[in-house]
């Protein structure tokens, strides 16, 4: 048996790169790995995980360059922008629903 231990990938303290967005179309959401294409987070942050998600199922995209690239990523970041703020919108009108219940009933 080793008694060599296992890594860890918290220990390996990777950071997001911001060139992996113009690479990979990759954000960083919540300390992970972001897909602004598929809306998908992996694992683990790290450029071996990313360049194999983007090569298998995002093939469409490594001919884009330049100029071309960036309103792409730019369109991907205000859908995501809009999604959320959507989610967000409804979220907080639940809470003002409730709040307004609760101050009615007493």
């Amino acid at each position: 048996m080793s008694s060599a231990k296992k890594r860890k990938t918290v220990d390996e303290r990777t950071v997001f790169q911001k060139e992996w967005t113009d690479m990979f179309f990759f954000i960083e959401e919540r300390g992970q790995p972001f897909c602004l294409k598929c809306k998908r987070s992996l694992a683990v942050m790290k450029k071996e995980n990313l360049k194999p998600h983007y090569k298998t199922n995002h093939p469409e995209f490594k001919n884009l360059d330049g100029e071309l690239r960036k309103m792409k990523i730019e369109e991907f970041f205000k859908t995501l922008y809009m999604q959320q703020s959507v989610m967000t919108s409804f979220c907080i009108t639940n809470d003002d629903v409730l709040t307004l219940e609760l101050k009615y009933r007493n």
